[in-house]
């Protein structure tokens, strides 16, 4: 597929909320519980208790549970830790459920995020979780 042909596909703006009001909506775009993607790929993140786009405290690294359902299958999931990817699987399957926890340095300010990357070449990717460790 060329580039413009890749530039003129849709892409989605995918926001997570349990009340499809306006409020609501606005309410978790602000708390970035949010993804994109460039097909209807479903994306959920968790670390603990915590979604995607949170901010929060943690005093060890707990495990980033992460849920796909591809349109496709997925070739490659990639769990990113301060713009290095630190966790990669190659799955192949449309549906994916894994969980990682980050063995390296934990204590300071981190942010984690996931990127997704199908067989035909379609991807999503989460909003970060901000991790602050003592």
């Amino acid at each position: 597929m060329s580039e413009l042909q890749n530039f003129a596909r849709a892409s989605y703006a995918m926001v997570y909320t349990a009340d499809p009001s306006r409020q609501g909506i606005l309410d978790a775009i602000r708390k970035r519980h949010t993804y994109g993607a460039t097909d209807n790929i479903v994306l959920d993140v968790r670390m603990g208790e915590h979604f995607m786009g949170d901010e929060f405290k943690l005093t060890e690294a707990q495990p980033i549970k992460v849920k796909v359902r591809g349109t496709s299958a997925v070739a490659r999931v990639d769990i990113i830790k301060d713009s290095k990817v630190i966790y990669s699987t190659t799955p192949k399957r449309q549906n994916v459920e894994f969980e990682f926890t980050d063995k390296g340095g934990v204590s300071g300010r981190h942010y984690y995020y996931v990127r997704v990357r199908q067989d035909d070449e379609m991807i999503a990717w989460s909003s970060p979780m901000f991790v602050n460790y003592p």
